[in-house]
């Protein structure tokens, strides 16, 4: 289901480096699911997680089919972490270390595929 477009901008030049589709969760069990017990995702699409204030999060991937990305975002929309890769189904926790607002899941690959790294912002509507 797409609910919006997320802009990935180089933190640079804020040039747009690549858009995606986005569902967003937002309540408590949108956020609490995610992308659990998903068999595909587009290779442009994702999820976008708002949390109310930005705390460090944690996340895990018991349930989760898919292999992903998974990218913290600060208040600022500015990437304060990256974690490549993450295994699906694992059940260990994927901190953020620091104070995050947002998260997005994309594919894994995605970020190395986009030269995509800490610092670089996203915009979205």
């Amino acid at each position: 289901m797409k609910e919006g477009k997320l802009s990935f901008r180089d933190a640079q030049t804020n040039n747009v480096i690549v858009d995606i589709f986005m569902e967003i969760a937002k309540s408590e069990q949108e956020i609490a699911e995610g992308l659990m017990y998903r068999k595909s995702l587009p290779a442009n699409g994702g999820m976008l997680f708002v949390f109310d204030r930005e705390k460090v999060q944690s996340f895990w991937m018991k349930n989760t089919f898919l292999s992903l990305d998974i990218i913290f975002l600060n208040e600022d929309k500015e990437i304060v972490k990256i974690h490549k890769n993450a295994e699906s189904l694992s059940e260990e926790p994927i901190s953020s270390d620091v104070k995050a607002q947002y998260v997005v899941e994309v594919l894994a690959g995605f970020t190395d595929a986009y030269e995509i790294h800490v610092g670089d912002r996203v915009s979205f509507n």
